[in-house]
């Protein structure tokens, strides 16, 4: 198959839920949903030839960096994360090497968090470890809207129980 592609690695659910509670208690409005959470690994609008790539069915643990910063990239505010990770850097290239193409100045690794942004908000960035899970390529839907969260702070309350307390399951 040769079409454009994309490739991400959505962020494990427990580790998106506690980026969106951080978004919740710093201020920040217009919140994707933290189901839609994930880094771009790829993003080629030149037709690729899917056969020749291997997408990693690996685990990324990203520890909590003091390289983090917040960006707005267009009007999306995003968590850009340490931009040596020889790991995603990695990736990223694997993807190029095989003729993916990329639009944009640099590679950048990043979260995008919420919509509709021009200015970074005074706030330090999410300094938590991140998990993101195995990189899933699809055929590339340019102009894709991310859907925006619409938790209450009573739910959010219920994520944090959910996060902080274990689960036990009787055997």
């Amino acid at each position: 198959m040769k079409t454009p592609l994309y490739c991400q690695r959505k962020l494990l659910p427990e580790y998106a839920n506690l980026l969106y509670v951080w978004c919740k208690q710093n201020g920040i409005d217009n919140i994707h949903d933290p189901e839609e959470f994930h880094l771009t690994v790829a993003y080629s609008k030149e037709p690729v030839i899917w056969e020749r790539i291997v997408p990693s069915d690996k685990k990324v643990l990203l520890k909590g960096s003091g390289k983090r910063s917040l960006m707005v990239l267009g009007t999306t505010l995003v968590l850009a994360l340490d931009p040596d990770n020889s790991y995603l850097l990695k990736r990223f290239n694997y993807y190029k090497d095989n003729g993916c193409s990329w639009d944009f100045p640099s590679y950048v690794p990043h979260i995008s968090i919420a919509s509709d942004y021009k200015d970074i908000p005074a706030i330090h960035p999410y300094a938590g470890d991140i998990i993101l899970g195995p990189e899933e390529m699809s055929e590339l839907q340019e102009g894709y809207k991310p859907s925006i969260a619409t938790a209450s702070i009573d739910s959010i309350d219920t994520i944090i129980e959910a996060i902080v307390k274990p689960t036990f399951i009787d055997n």
